[in-house]
């Protein structure tokens, strides 16, 4: 599995969500709420959950 990168907000851990057929990732802060958009996962595949790894860990600096 990809790791995922500390929130760019405060730095607290991170951690995917899924409720079907969505995806995201959200920090772990419940005082910070940052979060990426929903990435669909429409055939089960886990396609949505990648995506939300990948932005999550893209970062604008790079």
């Amino acid at each position: 599995m990809i790791e995922l990168k500390p929130c760019p907000i405060c730095y607290s851990e991170a951690k995917v969500r899924y409720k079907m057929p969505f995806s995201w990732v959200e920090c772990k802060n419940k005082y910070c709420g940052f979060h990426t958009q929903l990435y669909g996962d429409w055939y089960e595949q886990g396609d949505g959950k990648i995506e939300s790894i990948e932005a999550w860990n893209r970062r604008a600096s790079e």
